[in-house]
């Protein structure tokens, strides 16, 4: 009865519901809300700080999809948040199918064969949480990544270490982004998390950086494992002489990989993972 119920107030609702690519933005400063949210609204807000699109709130959130649904209509009817006229970006592969093959093969070789699917690890070193979410705000605009939950939740104000996301290359290849900080102290975990590590991505600042805790890192996945390396500045300027500087900061011999971040510049973020994916493939 309470299904038939529902069905009969959605078949009212339905037609006033936006489409499921609609983006939807919040109208009003959040800091004016409420205290006591409902949990659902708690969840749709979290949600759309890094998925703007319909779908996606409702896929991504763990109430049942006509609550979900049910919610989205009070606070839009109510003026809380809007749909924006933004459209997407037209989409791209990361890699070609022939690099994706290439890559499979890099990952086959850790022998990570689960039902016919590869995986491997990005590991990305920061000590800022901020710097990371932006980070991870910017890969975010690829529809092909899923933000890992505990990393939604679990952005405090210690340093995070865990699962960011996964990003989906292939229907056969997911690459999981994992956050490690840039500490010695975690050290014992380098080992058991370089297992099927590809690379890994240091965020830099852009001004004052640690270079003695990044000289450890780069010694170690580098140096020791032969990992690729790679440096993003999230809203930097990525010139000649901040390469020069990372060259000699870190006794660099070889060309730096280094990467502005720009959160709006989907195809930006695009070119860093596919340059970045291609440095595995060629250190095969």
């Amino acid at each position: 009865m309470e299904g038939l119920r529902q069905y009969d107030e959605w078949e009212g609702l339905k037609e006033k519901f936006p489409p499921m690519d609609a983006r939807l933005k919040v109208l009003i400063d959040p800091s004016t809300l409420p205290k006591g949210l409902r949990p659902i609204t708690q969840e749709i807000f979290l949600l759309l700080e890094f998925y703007p699109r319909v779908l996606d709130i409702i896929d991504r959130n763990t109430f049942p999809d006509y609550e979900v649904m049910r919610t989205i209509m009070t606070l839009l009817s109510k003026g809380i948040i809007g749909i924006t006229k933004e459209k997407g970006q037209e989409e791209r592969p990361i890699l070609s199918k022939e690099d994706a093959l290439k890559l499979r093969e890099r990952l086959a070789t850790h022998k990570n064969y689960k039902l016919d699917r590869e995986s491997g690890k990005v590991l990305i070193f920061s000590h800022d949480n901020d710097r990371v979410k932006y980070i991870i705000n910017a890969i975010n605009m690829l529809p092909e990544f899923y933000i890992h939950q505990d990393f939604l939740k679990g952005m405090g104000p210690n340093p995070y270490l865990g699962q960011a996301g996964n990003l989906q290359i292939s229907e056969n290849i997911q690459i999981t982004f994992i956050i490690v900080p840039l500490s010695e102290v975690f050290s014992p975990l380098w080992r058991p998390l370089s297992n099927s590590m590809l690379c890994g991505l240091t965020v830099l600042s852009g001004e004052t950086e640690r270079w003695e805790e990044i000289k450890k890192i780069c010694r170690y996945f580098y140096g020791s494992l032969g990992k690729p390396m790679a440096f993003a500045i999230p809203e930097g300027d990525v010139s000649e002489a901040k390469a020069q500087e990372v060259k000699e900061h870190l006794d660099w011999k070889n060309d730096v990989m280094l990467f502005p971040v720009i959160k709006k510049d989907i195809e930006g973020v695009r070119s860093m993972l596919s340059s970045l994916f291609r440095s595995v493939i060629g250190s095969l």
